[in-house]
């Protein structure tokens, strides 16, 4: 099913990453999509996170950190395997880059794995 299927079905919301819960939450997920890296950097807490939920599901995740006054970083993000290919990866991208126009912020950036075709693709 491809994203404008998807529409009615697709919420995100926002996390508070310093509550517990959340933070284990958000790292449990990410070690269900990258099983050989680890969460919790020692700038991870100063991020906005969300949370991207499928038909009622938890889906994904992503965050942006801000970096200097005017600009962030797309720091983290991640799609499970089952949902892959409908284009949610977009949709999170998208949300983080209105956050950012909303904060006054002139500037992202971002980087991704060099074998990492279906992120590249999202982020161009």
């Amino acid at each position: 099913m491809l994203i404008q299927e998807l529409k009615d079905q697709i919420k995100i919301t926002s996390v508070n990453y310093n509550d517990p819960w959340v933070r284990r939450g958000i790292q449990s997920l990410n070690r269900s999509i990258f099983t050989d890296e680890l969460i919790d950097t020692k700038k991870d807490h100063l991020a906005q996170w969300w949370i991207l939920w499928v038909n009622g599901e938890v889906a994904g995740y992503a965050s942006l950190t801000p970096q200097g006054n005017n600009g962030g970083y797309l720091s983290r993000a991640g799609i499970l395997p089952q949902f892959r290919g409908r284009g949610l990866q977009q949709r999170l991208i998208d949300v983080r880059i209105q956050a950012a126009e909303r904060q006054g912020w002139k500037w992202l950036v971002t980087d991704t794995e060099k074998n990492n075709m279906a992120s590249q693709r999202s982020l161009q």
